[in-house]
């Protein structure tokens, strides 16, 4: 599932999309077993909201991979909501949640919460989560809460964030910001 905006005019482009998985089994695909990401581009603003519930997700390139991407300008948001999932022996990650922002004061962000999700015995890493910003802004925010994420091939849970450049103010340029707050509570990594 993408969600796709964006027009070098000057009219801004909207896209939004809600969507749930439940009760579901998504096994065995050559890509991941469930993937979603808004693409934003100049002017428009793409907001996409994500709910994977009571989930068996394995044996898949990615469990489940969440990608938000903004580029000259553009804004994109997602909101996500794991629970009582299960995403293992999948060949490279569990979970995946990465955003992008990207050029003229873009921003780009992931807030959401994660509950009793097992993201287990996966090739890399049980969750892997990143924000970039390129002279723009990013943001994420994830409250997990009884997770777990052991026996990988690599990390239980990765975070990493960058950021280069600067954004345009009114009057000077500041720095490209990252700000990243995950909370991992009663889980095992």
């Amino acid at each position: 599932v993408s969600a796709h905006g964006g027009a070098m005019t000057d009219a801004p482009s909207v896209v939004a999309q809600y969507f749930t998985v439940d009760g579901a089994s998504l096994s065995g695909n050559a890509g991941d077993g469930d993937y979603a990401g808004t693409y934003a581009y100049y002017n428009a603003v793409a907001r996409q909201d994500v709910n994977v519930l009571n989930a068996t997700i394995d044996n898949n390139d990615r469990g489940i991979e969440i990608n938000g991407y903004a580029f000259g300008g553009a804004s994109t948001q997602q909101n996500i909501y794991f629970a009582y999932d299960t995403v293992q022996h999948n060949t490279v990650d569990g979970v995946d949640l990465h955003v992008l922002a990207s050029g003229d004061n873009g921003f780009a962000a992931q807030y959401g919460s994660i509950y009793h999700l097992d993201a287990s015995y996966n090739g890399e890493d049980g969750f892997n989560i990143g924000a970039r910003a390129d002279e723009a802004d990013a943001e994420q925010q994830f409250y997990m809460v009884h997770v777990t994420g052991d026996h990988e091939g690599r990390d239980g849970l990765e975070v990493v964030s960058q950021s280069t450049g600067y954004t345009a103010g009114s009057y000077t340029n500041y720095p490209a910001h990252v700000q990243q707050n995950i909370y991992a509570i009663y889980g095992s990594f």
